[in-house]
């Protein structure tokens, strides 16, 4: 009887880690990978967080007995089930039955979670690309709204917005598809020098990956520009199929980028985030 128990522990805890490891095989996957800033996204996260956080901690006794009583009583059916074999159990039984049935509940949750559609934010103007891993300016020029003064929002002289973005859309596309075929060259002509390396590793980590970029919009959530570099970050969202898994996932992602302020200067990406949880 206990090692049927502890087979199951076993089972159930090993069925929600390969899950787990599986949700997310793609570029940009890692938490934060390079540089990073503060943007109007991760602002309005944190601003949302502080508001509820309170709210989390009133919440939070009745959504942990929720669960341990799920797990209770997805044990309690299980035993209901088996019958007799369960007579005279001890309470350590009992209660990995109830860890069992609590993991379940979770790993439910969450698929049920990661398949809920989230509204796709307005597209905003972007700027057009020369090729493989740069931008190019355009004569055309377009005023930033007004933004948080933390923020900053300074696009360089005669930024084409709309350019941009519908160029960052598309690469954002081919950048996927060469993550799929492992083409590590072409990835590398986007990337930063000193992030190729950390990407060839995550490559290698991920062993086979085959995505499909079902939809994406982008947004620019910062933008500063000096004598020296200009830098932007652009907020992807969107979703994506991952074909392995068979499972639908949110795109919800910054690319942090910077060229240097000289002509024929490529655009390149210094940092990512991975806004999913």
């Amino acid at each position: 009887m206990k090692n049927l128990v502890l087979m199951l522990t076993l089972l159930s805890v090993l069925f929600t880690a390969s899950f787990d490891a599986q949700a997310r095989k793609k570029f940009g996957s890692k938490r934060t990978t390079g540089k990073t800033e503060q943007t109007q996204t991760t602002q309005k996260q944190q601003t949302t967080d502080t508001k509820t956080v309170a709210a989390k901690k009133t919440s939070s006794k009745k959504g942990i007995m929720a669960g341990v009583l799920g797990g209770l009583l997805a044990g309690g059916l299980i035993a209901a089930m088996m019958g007799d074999d369960f007579e005279g159990m001890q309470l350590l039984e009992i209660l990995l039955l109830a860890g069992i049935g609590f993991l379940l509940f979770k790993f439910i949750r969450s698929a049920m979670r990661k398949n809920q559609p989230r509204p796709m934010m307005a597209t905003p103007q972007g700027q057009a690309y020369a090729g493989h891993g740069q931008w190019q300016q355009s004569s055309a020029s377009a005023q930033a709204q007004p933004q948080p003064s933390s923020v900053p929002m300074q696009l360089p002289p005669n930024f084409d917005q709309v350019g941009f973005i519908r160029a960052a859309k598309e690469h954002y596309v081919t950048i996927q598809q060469a993550w799929n075929d492992n083409n590590l060259e072409l990835v590398s002509e986007y990337l930063a020098p000193e992030l190729i390396e950390e990407f060839k590793a995550l490559r290698a980590e991920q062993g086979e990956v085959l995505t499909e970029v079902l939809f994406v919009d982008a947004n620019i959530v910062r933008a500063s520009c000096d004598n020296n570099v200009w830098a932007i970050s652009i907020h992807f969202s969107g979703q994506y199929q991952d074909r392995i898994a068979h499972s639908k996932e949110r795109i919800d992602e910054i690319w942090h980028m910077e060229r240097k302020n000289s002509e024929a200067a490529p655009w390149l990406i210094v940092g990512t985030e991975d806004l999913v949880d």
